[in-house]
């Protein structure tokens, strides 16, 4: 009987049924196989669900980047594999150091407390970073706030150090309400999970400096653009933030209303071949000089061209001119054939332009821009589109236009839509 539970016990470990323990009370040797069996079994459990863990983490670090859902992952398996009462993780926020994130695990809940101010003391960050492998520290030992934070049953703790490019970033802990022996173990599991943090760290910072030097270019290539006509100054930057309130509202993806807010900036950069003084002319231009005019969408494509990563952008700097009767330039395209962000950007290029100054025209006021746009529905813009425009111009007296700023997440509605053009005064709108 005693070899034949043996028999089926490694058969179950065979299956990864690692859970699986052995009850032989037979005084003998079977007995000490069934204890050691146990102790193999749960050792391999224990390893399992860690390279399960980090495996989850790494999947987290290729897919997402996104140090928040990183440390959520990194409690949630550090309360299932530790051994202590608590687990959590306390990270630096970027671009922000001195704003922390905490994260604290107990059992199936979690919580997250977000400080604006550095938590630590300089000389507890020297202690915690010159310990890499990890520190045990007796309840007295304890930094400040985390004993505010835990419960008073937390008799000891180990800190784990997050350092990326030598710099502290911050820590992963175990709190312990009793001692144990698997404190060792834990260490080894901390010490890997904080590697793979400092490497979600490091590759997060890194992609957020890249994308904050994208946009940093391309407000200045917005600004280069606007510059070269005193009466555009501003307008790429406008155009974009009513094109992002349109997408928000009609519920885009994130990834399509970021695409639409680099197209925005950029939508008007064929401009730099068009001369000035057709640009700045006063009177109403040639049939030459209207030619020369309707180049720039085509012109703004050929210069995007060479950039793969802006292959779709390209096709919206090609597009906001057409019309969606097909009566547009520089290609006549209607419909649904024209580029959705290409549809949002011509109603809010026509209503910035409209309602700005212009060397041949006065500027409108709102309610006259409304209504061209309302008017034009169907034939200059796409329906759908102009529908989401003037719930937006409407609500709240206008009030309800989302400010964007590039890399940044688009949350509440800040300002009305007469806002937009500094131009415009609140009396003229009402």
């Amino acid at each position: 009987e005693p070899l034949e539970k043996l028999k089926n016990g490694f058969n179950e470990v065979s299956k990864k049924k690692f859970n699986h323990r052995l009850t032989i009370n037979s005084g003998d040797e079977f007995e000490e196989l069934a204890i050691s069996f146990n102790q193999m079994s749960y050792e391999l459990q224990t390893q399992f669900e860690t390279l399960e863990a980090r495996n989850r983490i790494d999947r987290e670090i290729l897919s997402s980047m996104d140090i928040d859902q990183i440390s959520r992952t990194v409690t949630k398996s550090m309360t299932k594999l530790g051994h202590g009462n608590y687990a959590g993780v306390l990270i630096k926020s970027y671009p922000k150091p001195d704003t922390t994130s905490f994260y604290l695990g107990y059992g199936e809940k979690q919580n997250l407390k977000i400080f604006k101010n550095n938590l630590l003391a300089p000389h507890e960050e020297k202690k915690f970073r010159e310990n890499s492998q990890g520190l045990f520290l007796n309840y007295d030992e304890i930094p400040a706030f985390l004993k505010h934070l835990l419960m008073r049953d937390i008799e000891s703790i180990l800190i784990t150090p997050i350092t990326t490019d030598n710099k502290f970033s911050g820590f992963i802990f175990i709190g312990y309400g009793q001692s144990t022996q698997q404190r060792i173990k834990d260490q080894f599991i901390c010490y890997q999970f904080a590697n793979q943090m400092a490497i979600a760290t490091e590759n997060a910072y890194l992609v957020k400096n890249l994308q904050e030097m994208s946009w940093g270019a391309l407000n200045a290539l917005a600004n280069t653009i606007d510059a070269k006509s005193p009466w555009t100054s501003g307008h790429s930057k406008r155009v974009t933030d009513i094109a992002v309130a349109i997408s928000q509202a009609m519920k885009l993806p994130k990834k399509d209303i970021e695409m639409i807010q680099r197209a925005g900036l950029i939508h008007d950069i064929g401009k730099i071949a068009i001369p000035n003084d057709i640009l700045d002319k006063q009177g109403k231009l040639s049939e030459e000089e209207y030619r020369i005019v309707c180049e720039h969408p085509r012109i703004g494509k050929k210069i995007l061209e060479p950039l793969s990563a802006f292959t779709e952008i390209a096709t919206i700097v090609d597009q906001h001119h057409e019309k969606y009767n097909g009566h547009g330039y520089p290609n006549g395209v209607s419909g649904n054939n024209i580029h959705l962000g290409a549809r949002i950007l011509a109603v809010a290029d026509v209503f910035d332009a409209c309602i700005s100054q212009r060397p041949y025209r006065n500027r409108m006021n709102f309610k006259q821009v409304v209504k061209i746009i309302k008017d034009d529905s169907g034939k200059q813009f796409d329906p759908q589109i102009v529908r989401v425009f003037l719930k937006i111009a409407s609500e709240d007296h206008g009030k309800v236009f989302i400010e964007s700023t590039p890399g940044t997440s688009l949350k509440s509605p800040t300002h009305g839509l007469w806002k937009i053009a500094k131009q415009f005064t609140t009396e003229e709108y009402k």
